[in-house]
């Protein structure tokens, strides 16, 4: 469902009229919006399943030991870090707040851990070179819903050139105005989980049909048929397709429980406790330790 489709299951839900002078369009896009932050954002951030993640990669200052965490980041996985340009990657540990100052005193030019002090990490000595590279693996928050549009299908996707291609330029719809300029973007899969395969990327429009994606994210995980969008924008939830429904039955308890609905209310409620229950083990890790088989690596001590 995109948020169109969303907007009116939540009116189907809560019998309210597409007439209602207190529950407008945007009233309800921004209740399903709450809903997503309170409710999916935190259950999906639990479970730790590899939905909404990204990994990230920066250039550390020498001697600047602090790092903030993407804005968009809803949980922190972990950091690791390279000393010869990203061929190879070390983890770092994260350390208690107790340690911190034991650490800060190591004399070492190389980071040994990391302290989280709320959206900022402080590594543990900070690094002498300059040339040291970081790598965050977080998982994000879902975009806002906004309306939809047709805009921005990506067609063609140059990896070497960063140069995408797409049917036209989207719109921000917080303006209502078409793209232009240096601007950050996403891209979202059109189906199945509806997750980002780039985000925060900034970006500048070239043309019409042009944008070309500036030096760091990643353009791997993009597909042709992906659609662009401003940063922290999408017509559709980024949750699994066939719980679309899910979100909408959540967003419209609230307008029952206000229209004095009651017992509509709490039929609703039942219904959307047992499909965050089912929707929970959905999200569990995929591989069960129980039956997972060791990958067998074929090494020797020769």
């Amino acid at each position: 469902m995109n948020s169109t489709e969303q907007i009116a299951w939540v009116r189907a839900e809560s019998t309210t009229s597409v007439n209602s002078k207190d529950y407008t369009d945007a009233v309800i896009l921004d209740l399903l919006n709450k809903q997503m932050s309170t409710v999916f954002e935190p259950l999906i951030a639990d479970c730790r399943a590899g939905y909404w993640y990204h990994v990230l990669t920066r250039q550390l200052g020498a001697g600047n030991p602090f790092v903030r965490l993407p804005p968009r980041a809803a949980a922190f996985e972990q950091f690791d870090i390279s000393y010869d340009n990203g061929s190879c990657w070390e983890p770092l540990s994260e350390a208690l707040e107790a340690e911190a100052q034991d650490w800060e005193r190591i004399k070492c030019n190389k980071p040994q851990a990391y302290v989280l002090r709320g959206s900022t990490a402080v590594l543990l000595p900070a690094a002498a070179s300059a040339e040291v590279l970081l790598r965050a693996k977080v998982i994000i928050r879902p975009s806002e819903l906004v309306t939809p549009q047709a805009a921005g299908i990506i067609t063609n996707i140059n990896t070497t050139t960063r140069v995408l291609t797409v049917t036209s330029l989207p719109q921000d719809k917080k303006t209502n105005v078409v793209i232009s300029g240096n601007v950050t973007l996403d891209a979202i899969e059109p189906a199945n989980c509806y997750e980002l395969s780039l985000f925060d990327a900034p970006c500048t429009v070239q043309d019409d049909t042009h944008v070309l994606v500036l030096p760091g994210p990643t353009l791997m995980r993009m597909q042709q048929g992906d659609y662009l969008r401003v940063a922290n924008q999408s017509d559709w939830p980024q949750i699994m397709h066939s719980y679309h429904h899910l979100l909408g039955s959540a967003a419209a308890v609230p307008i029952c429980r206000q229209r004095d609905l009651n017992e509509r209310a709490d039929i609703l409620t039942d219904q959307v406790r047992n499909a965050l229950m089912r929707y929970q083990d959905f999200l569990k890790p995929r591989v069960r330790i129980g039956t997972h088989t060791p990958i067998q690596h074929g090494w020797s001590d020769d």
